[in-house]
């Protein structure tokens, strides 16, 4: 790396010289440093047993050296040894002589920044502990004749020095001896293992305890804990060490060195980070290190006929996995790398790739695949959202922000989804959301032509990549499937199928009909079933597909609670119906079942299963037996007793509703039937049997997928309403969001009596929504918000929405926000990822030049942090310590380093834009306040750290500028070509 000033190639030179074993002990001892400086790197500050020098960029040579460069531009690099008697003159030249070649290869106009560091556990050295201090002068000669020595005698033709002998010939000896000498450091760190974790190094017990201090949310658990070492330990090398031989030494692993940013190692912890949204929507990064993990264990698993996963493509076409490379992967990767070095610019709309074809032609395997290309040669990070979304509120904003904060200039992001475009599907809102603002993102999405033309009025603020379309296997494509089933060779070149139901006959030898027909034998114990066979008659596992199919064949998820409900009455498993179906394979060997988990945060009701594939559940259902079988009867009665997910069942009917409307005429009839026998059950059924939240969701999913909403629950609403209970106020909006018809428009009295009976808490985040009925009546809109208020009394430790806390905080007046803003910090200490909030009550303090605002933002940078979600609630303070008066000058200084730290880390980061434009106003308060304090004796301490702090900003600000225009440069000249 250029930035390191030492010419790469000539240390690679120096690694192949060394060969042989290493001691496993060392290279522990050394990769739990090495856990310690990332650590620093990620937090941005020193850390414990480190005072000196915040890495901004890492290299590490696998059990040999760790090399960094610091915030402040120095290079600094780093040995780890273990044993005694470092600090004999033999052994500290014998540690020169492994710094020297990093000296004579750096350029002379770069050598000032070089330190060189000597960490070691040497019982000697344990008055070093925390501050490096310089070698002992005593030593200095004995030390100096023992490295000249060494240097007069001539190097065997494989040994390092060799290497570098005649450039310390040309430098001189003596004169390396010196420039050495005054440059190396000795830091003491023990290497005992911790007494709580004996496999956890003391270094790597230290990084822990920094990262739980610093982010009190971020690991909690003993396995919590574990996970995120070892996510640390795969980032500086995921090659597998080996067994140690019984001398406990581990083979030498020829590895380039690797280079590591900050967002690198935020990315690593990032699963073990609060959410960054309030949407509850689970995000899942894909980064360089996990897919190099994955080639290290390369699936097994035989990739046909199911949903492909990272483990299925990372590996290429070399694989033996039965994956091949498409022959359009090279265009698209082309393509996709062009986007993202554009997207980096930060200008222009969000940039979206679509993937079009037929159902089965392998969209979403070549999608992953060209993502897992991109990750692996580190053009981007993947965000793999591959799962459906359902319309949901301010869901997409939420979720937006969220993918946005971890975009960056210098890694930019690809979020790839799978069959986004779905009836009532969310993902529309959420792109449009992306494109409001220019990041660094760009959109990898495989979906059929027809999802995507009903879907592209709904979409804004995209600029459309050129389109490709996914077509059947060309000759050469069919010939890299004929190599991997040869017995099949010419059918398959002959062949003219799409890339589903090649693989599937290529692999099994029959024809697709026959193994979608063989599915439903298998089910049945290998017997054949009657067409006319009676539905009741069905063994449970048929009956499950029938159901399964009967959605997914219009690309619908089957709530797995409605499949549990669906099959009550027969002799299924009396749990765990959904791993049973997991087990369900063919005569291939295939699953037949796939179940969707969600996230545990989501809860069950979102679990969901479908078939292996959509193509499979078409034909499925065209050849199921027991045809007669009407199931819109017993699929509504399911419903009833499976209404706690509503919101699932409305997408999955939304979908079925697209269905029926490409073939109106012999599709339609049967969707309108279902739809009835649904409004027929839920209308029917008594209140406490269906909530009305669960109807409101049922009825709001449908209208958002254009489903006709029957009048018999229009009716059901209105008697929800007049109830009057705690759940009145959503059958309310329902209405509203329906444009129903009232019988009579709703006066006060009625709106006061939904008022006084609702409860808020059970959907906080629509709760917002009722309140803009009540507007134009301020009384009823006071006790409004004082409800509001009352859900956030009782549940301040969580479960309170963060788009509520900061609605009234926007919204409420001052003497009760002022009243509860114990309790909103008692939530915010819970809640390290709450920067709505933390921006909204930032403000508010400051509009309200509330006394506590000096106090808070001492507290709120110890939780800040360093994510791109931090930048928002950041520029609120600045804005805010620009009009603190002197008696807070101090709050200034951590505030003006952390935005200096920000600035020096995101050098020609365009996400740094907000905060890099609220400083000013500090900028010139601290140095009126600098100025005022200098003049007393008293406080020229506190003078001289805003001076230094204010200079540093300046100087962050300035650089950050530069490299702005710098990185921007590449963008232009690549629209200009």
């Amino acid at each position: 790396m250029e930035a390191f000033g030492i010419d790469e190639k000539k240390l690679r030179e120096l690694a192949a010289t060394r060969g042989g074993r290493i001691a496993l002990n060392g290279f522990e001892y050394q990769r739990a440093f090495a856990v310690l400086r990332l650590t620093s790197m990620v937090l941005g500050r020193a850390v414990s047993l480190v005072d000196e020098h915040v890495p901004a960029r890492l290299r590490y040579e696998w059990a040999e050296d760790i090399d960094e460069i610091d915030r402040q531009g120095r290079i600094v690099l780093w040995q780890c040894k273990l044993g005694e008697q470092w600090s004999t003159a033999s052994k500290l030249a014998e540690l020169l002589l492994g710094f020297a070649p990093k000296w004579l290869w750096t350029a002379p106009d770069q050598r000032h920044r070089l330190s060189f560091r000597l960490v070691t556990a040497d019982p000697a050295y344990k008055a070093h502990a925390r501050n490096a201090e310089a070698l002992a002068p005593d030593r200095r000669e004995d030390t100096r004749a023992h490295f000249l020595a060494a240097l007069t005698t001539v190097p065997g033709d494989r040994a390092d020095r060799a290497r570098w002998q005649d450039d310390a010939d040309a430098a001189g000896h003596d004169a390396l001896f010196d420039a050495l000498w005054s440059a190396t450091r000795v830091l003491y760190i023990p290497n005992e293992p911790t007494r709580d974790a004996p496999d956890r190094r003391f270094a790597e017990h230290e990084a822990v305890k920094e990262l739980a201090t610093a982010r009190p949310s971020l690991l909690r658990g003993q396995d919590v804990i574990d996970a995120a070492l070892q996510g640390l330990r795969a980032l500086l090398s995921v090659m597998p060490i080996g067994a140690p031989q019984g001398d406990d030494t581990i083979a030498r692993v020829d590895q380039a060195p690797q280079h590591i940013l900050p967002h690198h190692v935020a990315d690593r912890l990032y699963p073990f980070a609060p959410r960054l949204n309030d949407s509850g929507t689970p995000l899942e990064l894909i980064d360089r290190t996990r897919l190099l993990e994955l080639q290290q264990r390369a699936s097994m698993a035989w990739f046909v006929a199911r949903r492909p996963e990272w483990s299925d493509v990372v590996g290429g076409g070399s694989a033996g996995n039965g994956f091949f490379e498409r022959s359009v992967t090279t265009a698209l990767v082309d393509q996709l790398r062009a986007a993202l070095v554009d997207s980096r610019s930060r200008e222009g709309r969000l940039r979206v790739q679509w993937l079009v074809g037929a159902p089965g032609t392998g969209k979403s395997t070549l999608a992953l695949r060209a993502a897992a290309v991109l990750t692996l040669e580190g053009a981007c990070l993947v965000v793999d959202a591959r799962f459906s979304l359902a319309k949901e509120g301010d869901q997409a904003s939420a979720l937006a922000d969220a993918i946005r904060a971890l975009a960056n200039d210098e890694r930019p992001l690809l979020l790839l989804l799978d069959d986004p475009f779905g009836a009532g599907s969310g993902w529309p809102d959420v792109l449009a959301e992306l494109g409001r603002k220019a990041s660094a993102i760009v959109v990898l999405a495989a979906t059929p032509d027809l999802l995507l033309e009903n879907s592209e009025h709904a979409l804004q603020n995209i600029a459309e990549r050129p389109r490709h379309k996914v077509i059947r296997p060309d000759e050469a494509e069919r010939l890299a499937l004929a190599r991997i089933y040869p017995q099949r060779h010419e059918w398959l070149m002959a062949s003219e199928e799409d890339l589903l139901v090649l693989a599937m006959e290529a692999s099994s030898g029959e024809s697709f009909d026959a193994i979608v027909r063989g599915i439903w034998r298998t089910l049945n114990g290998g017997a054949e079933i009657p067409r006319r066979a009676l539905g009741r008659e069905l063994d449970w596992q048929v009956a499950a597909f029938m159901l399964v199919v009967y959605f997914h064949r219009a690309y619908a998820v089957c709530p797995l609670p409605l499949l549990e409900s669906f099959l009550e009455a027969r002799a299924a498993p009396d749990d765990a119906i959904g791993e049973a179906l997991l087990h369900l394979k063919n005569a291939q060997g295939w699953s037949i079942f796939q179940t969707h988990e969600p996230d545990r945060k989501l809860g069950r009701n979102w679990a969901g299963v479908s078939s292996m594939h959509a193509r499979v559940a078409e034909v499925a259902w065209a050849c199921r037996p027991a045809d007669a079988w009407q199931l819109e009867k017993p699929i509504a009665e399911a419903s009833v007793k499976a209404a706690g997910s509503a919101r699932m069942l409305g997408s999955a009917l939304a979908a079925l509703h697209v269905h029926a409307r490409q073939e109106p005429s012999s599709r339609m009839p049967a969707f309108l039937a279902l739809m009835g026998e649904i409004a027929t059950a839920w209308s029917e059924a008594p209140a406490h049997a269906i909530e009305t939240r669960n109807l409101f969701s049922l009825i709001l999913q449908c209208k958002h997928g254009g489903v006709p909403i029957a009048d018999q629950l229009r009716e059901t609403l209105r008697r929800r309403v007049a109830l009057f209970d705690a759940q009145s106020w959503l059958a309310e909006l329902a209405l509203g969001a329906l444009a129903i018809p009232r019988l009579e428009t709703p006066d006060r009295a009625h709106l006061s009596s939904l008022l006084e009976s609702a409860d808020f808490s059970i959907a906080a985040g629509r709760a917002i929504s009722f309140g803009l009925l009540l507007k134009e009546d301020k009384a009823l809109h006071a006790r409004f918000i004082d409800r509001l208020w009352a859900i956030i009394d009782e549940r301040a430790d969580g479960g309170v929405n963060s788009g509520l806390i900061t609605w009234l905080l926007t919204n409420a007046d001052s003497a009760s926000i002022q009243k509860r803003l114990p309790t909103i910090r008692i939530w915010l200490t819970g809640h390290a990822a709450g920067h709505t909030v933390r921006t909204a009550l930032i403000s508010w303090m400051k509009k309200a030049k509330s006394p506590e605002l000096p106090a808070y933002l001492s507290e709120c940078i110890k939780d800040l942090g360093a994510e791109r979600s931090a930048y928002t609630p950041a520029s609120a303070a600045f804005v805010a310590l620009g009009t603190l008066d002197l008696a807070h000058a101090q709050v200034m200084v951590p505030w003006m380093n952390w935005a200096s730290a920000m600035l020096e880390r995101s050098r020609g980061d365009r996400s740094a834009q907000i905060v890099a434009n609220s400083i000013h106003g500090v900028l010139t308060k601290s140095r009126a306040h600098a100025r005022a304090l200098g003049a007393k004796p008293a406080s020229k301490v506190l003078a001289a750290q805003l001076s230094d702090a204010r200079s540093r900003l300046e100087a962050a600000h300035a650089a950050w500028q530069a490299a702005l225009k710098t990185h921007a440069e590449p963008a232009v000249q690549a629209r200009r070509a």
